[in-house]
């Protein structure tokens, strides 16, 4: 077949036909270059073997934005599978790339589904070798419509959450944004990304910035840039540094050979543990806290009449969810005995003990408070950013 005579690039239904006829669009035809396309096969073979599941769907995260004409998964894999080198590189994972049936869970169907698991083997010993471990988070937050309260689900970072928005149809009032974070064993947090849908219903009233980064789109969906971006501000941010790793859910795919550029660059390294050990140690008890943190903080919003669809009002809720985490030293007994554990997580823990200082309240304070039944505006979210500081 002549592909000079076909127009560049390859359209999305020619792409398809060819494909079915095991017939193999070249890259040339696709407009890639080879040497990007073999970056990104050894990325997504190096990931699988730190233990990602999904290497093929990994490899598509980076074809569909090389070639977006594109659009399923399943026209990519036949594509890959017309090559020789690919079906003996690839071939464990054909018959099990990732389509999910839903990115979403809910905390109560999270712990169920942690329920029945083992751990079926230690933890790798290259954890010993990194002076602090983050774990990246990902969470769904739907905004209800005729409510008060903030409900905080976990997010895969899969190709599905690129057609959230078409796979789930507006079937309610509600409304979601989603949230990219990282957390250290100790408790401290890093930055935030922050994606929604452009919602003329959303208060927003709360600046964009590196530390708290908001982006509004057409359909609130997330794509690889978007973690790409979520990396290059953890980075500017210094928070990578010090011989460290970031742990990523073993699901993920939505990551890029650029991604690694950037944290090879700063010496950071990906890293993921087996799915057991993923959802035991570490996204069931964080996830859980959490939540318990969260409606604490819904609590004292539902009391003062706070609106789900003010932007300034979700940011605090995120702020003072994951800085109450290190109340109680509640996040330092689930780490504190394993090997994600590192000495400056013992020193952070120290600096904010020490930190805490011993708070009063005056009886005649609080019953004056009780007896106004009210609290106006500024002065809750004075007092929201004063429990901030201090729990930092």
């Amino acid at each position: 077949m002549d592909w000079t005579q076909i127009e560049k690039p390859l359209s999305g239904n020619l792409f398809d036909k060819y494909t079915h006829q095991s017939i193999v669009p070249p890259l040339d035809c696709l407009n890639i270059d080879e040497i990007t396309w073999n970056q990104c096969r050894t990325f997504a073979l190096k990931l699988a073997d730190k233990g990602f599941l999904d290497p093929l769907a990994i490899l598509y995260a980076s074809f569909k934005r090389l070639y977006p004409n594109c659009t399923s998964i399943r026209s990519f894999a036949r594509w890959l599978s017309l090559h020789e080198q690919n079906q003996d590189d690839f071939k464990n994972y054909f018959k099990q790339y990732s389509i999910h049936s839903t990115n979403i869970y809910s905390t109560g169907e999270l712990i169920r589904s942690a329920e029945n698991l083992q751990l079926d083997r230690e933890l790798s010993p290259t954890i010993d070798q990194y002076d602090q471990i983050w774990f990246l988070f990902s969470i769904s937050i739907r905004i209800p419509a005729n409510d008060y309260a903030l409900i905080a689900d976990t997010l895969i970072l899969d190709d599905g959450v690129t057609r959230f928005s078409v796979r789930h149809r507006k079937t309610t009032s509600s409304s979601r944004i989603h949230c990219l974070f990282a957390l250290t064993p100790s408790g401290k947090f890093s930055n935030q990304l922050i994606i929604c849908k452009q919602n003329k219903h959303l208060k927003m009233n709360f600046q964009s910035s590196s530390f708290t980064h908001i982006v509004q789109t057409t359909t609130g969906d997330i794509y690889p840039e978007h973690i790409q971006q979520w990396f290059e501000d953890f980075l500017s941010l210094s928070y990578g540094k010090d011989r460290c790793a970031i742990l990523i859910d073993p699901r993920t795919t939505l990551l890029t050979s650029e991604i690694e550029n950037l944290c090879d660059k700063s010496q950071v390294d990906l890293i993921t543990t087996d799915l057991n050990s993923y959802l035991i140690r570490i996204l069931v008890p964080i996830i859980s806290l959490f939540d318990k943190q969260c409606s604490e903080v819904n609590r004292l919003d539902r009391m003062f009449l706070k609106s789900a669809s003010d932007f300034k009002r979700i940011i605090f809720t995120i702020w003072c969810s994951l800085r109450t985490l290190k109340q109680n030293e509640q996040i330092y007994e689930i780490f504190r005995q394993t090997k994600f554990w590192k000495n400056q997580d013992e020193l952070y823990r120290q600096s904010v003990r020490a930190s805490l200082p011993t708070i009063l309240i005056k009886k005649k304070k609080k019953k004056s408070i009780e007896k106004s039944g009210r609290l106006d505006s500024n002065s809750f979210f004075s007092l929201q950013t004063n429990l901030a500081r201090i729990l930092l």
